[in-house]
């Protein structure tokens, strides 16, 4: 019915707009625990890792058991052979989900009051390594 309609893109709209309030204010949240440079970097890598994740988990779920290897492995080895992508290519980028969108990357950044600046691109792109998922428990010190 038409009403069943309007209410229901009615009803997505509110989702979504509650949805996007919900990620800034987990975003400014982030800023005072780590503070917003780290914040920021976290955007940004959580951007720029998404593509090799996500890459790692379909190989696992089609490679013969044989041929597998753990996900965080694998885009450990990624990165060590193709680095870090630019950024900046995913500023519009939102999460895919299916009942709501994200802000867009770029948005969630000017919400923080965080400039894409080359040293905030550069901080985004290193890959020396850390010692933060062993101090998370992730994994051996």
């Amino acid at each position: 019915s038409l009403f069943g309609k309007g209410f229901l893109r009615s009803f997505d709209e509110t989702v979504q707009h509650w949805s996007r309030k919900r990620e800034l204010a987990a975003d400014a949240f982030s800023t005072q625990v780590g503070g917003n440079l780290p914040a920021a970097t976290a955007l940004l890598r959580s951007a720029v890792l998404q593509g090799l994740v996500e890459e790692a988990l379909a190989h696992n779920r089609n490679a013969p058991p044989q041929q597998r290897e753990g996900v965080l492995a694998m885009v450990r080895r990624l990165v060590d052979e193709r680095g870090l992508p630019d950024p900046r290519e995913h500023l519009e980028d939102h999460q895919a989900h299916p009942l709501d969108s994200h802000p867009p990357l770029r948005a969630r950044l000017q919400a923080l009051g965080i400039s894409i600046t080359p040293e905030l691109i550069v901080r985004a792109r290193d890959t020396r390594p850390t010692r933060l998922l062993a101090e998370l428990g992730l994994e051996a010190a």
